[in-house]
């Protein structure tokens, strides 16, 4: 396939690591830095809770692959130069072109990486692809679907009650700094205030309200909207259980 002499092995395989080494060392710290700006940002936004657990999933299976091949390109590379240097007579056309074959995939895996990690789509994406995987919540293709505004409207009121069982619990308290949907409902779960079944239908119905507030035009499981209804009328009659004991 190609014949490259002796003196220039050194070179070309010596040349190709140190390229690759350092653009794939260049993609760890900006993996590291993009990382740190999503937890940033779910800090600010509880409705990328879901979509950050999904993008930091697909980042590290994905950076986990680049550095697997990184590391058998730099392995085949190192073993070139040892054969090189000790006169081992290892010369092949089809070794050498497997060898670079290699080294260049990696090259493009790694640009491949890093087209991902600066996607500035990339939660619409990523929310697209939940809607797709959780078919439960969400009814992209029936006719009896419920809109994401009725379905916001039924989530914000459940949301404000919600709260106001916990405040008056002394779950939380109204000088306490601003607590995510879903701490709130296991704080209830804890204190025995809320059963099994209410916690896993109040976290399905987060799920699906986080999800959804990043996909547009997805339609929401009609039963999420019943068991929302459902909830709002248990946790009127907890908030006014709640309010006679004060």
């Amino acid at each position: 396939m190609m014949d490259i002499p002796s003196e220039n092995i050194h070179w070309l395989f010596g040349t190709s690591m140190q390229i690759i080494a350092t653009f794939v060392g260049l993609l760890a710290a900006g993996f590291f830095f993009f990382h740190g700006r999503l937890e940033n940002e779910r800090d600010k936004d509880e409705t990328l809770r879901e979509i950050y657990d999904e993008i930091k999933k697909q980042y590290y299976r994905r950076f986990k692959t680049l550095f697997a091949i990184t590391a058998f390109s730099i392995i085949t590379g190192f073993w070139v130069l040892y054969a090189t240097a000790a006169g081992i007579e290892w010369h092949n056309s089809t070794v050498e072109a497997a060898i670079w074959l290699l080294h260049m995939f990696n090259l493009v895996l790694a640009c491949w990486f890093f087209i991902f990690i600066v996607d500035p789509d990339i939660i619409q994406h990523t929310a697209r692809r939940l809607v797709k995987k959780n078919t439960n919540l969400f009814n992209r293709y029936g006719d009896h679907g419920m809109s994401q505004k009725e379905f916001i409207g039924k989530f914000s009121a459940l949301d404000k009650i919600l709260r106001a069982v916990a405040s008056k619990t002394m779950v939380s308290n109204p000088g306490q700094a601003f607590v995510p949907f879903v701490e709130i409902i296991k704080d209830l779960h804890k204190e025995g205030i809320i059963n099994n079944e209410q916690l896993e239908e109040l976290k399905q119905i987060s799920m699906a309200r986080n999800i959804s507030a990043h996909s547009k035009g997805e339609n929401i499981e009609s039963s999420l909207g019943s068991n929302a209804d459902k909830l709002n009328k248990e946790l009127n009659i907890l908030n006014e259980k709640a309010g006679t004991r004060e």
